[in-house]
């Protein structure tokens, strides 16, 4: 395979990165929804509750290995850094979520309302930087 070959097969992972991503924060958008519903109206068991909770940890999970499989790829030499803060940016967006689902498991409103706050801070920029990050240094638009 020539250096182009392997560059455009890492562009490609990249791109699936960013779908893959795209899918995760929706789910997440909808998990949190669904929870704030449902604790809004009371309308689910505690079993339906645990089981919201668990099906999005194990998304969550599944987005890690995800990412931990992106970081062992060989990324092309002008590319190194870029992918590096990629991976920085992953992982900071995936601690964002894991704030904001602890967020769900505190009972005192005003303490789940900051908790929540900065996890939506830090998802929103996680999610800038990484558009940033294509525009500019991978120059994906």
């Amino acid at each position: 395979m020539n250096e182009f070959d392997v560059q455009k097969r890492y562009l490609q992972c990249v791109t699936y990165m960013i779908t893959k991503l795209k899918m995760f924060d929706q789910g997440f958008r909808d998990y949190e929804g669904r929870y704030l519903h449902i604790m809004d109206t009371r309308e689910a068991t505690t079993g339906e509750l645990v089981e919201l909770k668990t099906n999005f940890k194990r998304s969550l999970i599944n987005f890690g290995s995800l990412v931990d499989r992106f970081q062992e790829l060989e990324a092309p030499t002008q590319y190194q850094q870029q992918h590096q803060h990629l991976i920085w940016i992953y992982r900071d967006y995936a601690a964002a979520v894991c704030d904001m689902i602890d967020a769900f498991n505190v009972t005192d409103y005003a303490i789940c309302h900051t908790k929540q706050g900065s996890g939506h801070a830090q998802q929103t920029r996680s999610l800038t930087d990484v558009k940033q990050l294509l525009a500019e240094e991978y120059q994906i638009a």
